[in-house]
C-alpha cells in the first residue's frame, strides 16, 4: 500500500468516527484501567466483536 492510500483510509476512518454518537455508549468497568493518553503501549484483548475498538474510543 502506498502512503497516499493509507492517508485516505485514515481520513475516512476519522470522518466516520466524527459521525458516531458517542453519548449512547455504555460505560464499562474496564475503562479506568485504560490509559490511552500514555506513551506506553496499551493492549486490549478479547474475543471477536466484543467491543474492543469501541472501548478504546
Amino acid at each position: 500500500m502506498d502512503t497516499q492510500m493509507l492517508k485516505e483510509i485514515l481520513l475516512d476512518q476519522q470522518e466516520e468516527l466524527k459521525d458516531n454518537d458517542l453519548t449512547t455508549l455504555i460505560s464499562r468497568h474496564e475503562e479506568p484501567r485504560l490509559h490511552l493518553d500514555s506513551r506506553l503501549a496499551q493492549v486490549v484483548i478479547g474475543v471477536r466483536r466484543s467491543g474492543k475498538s469501541i472501548l478504546c474510543l
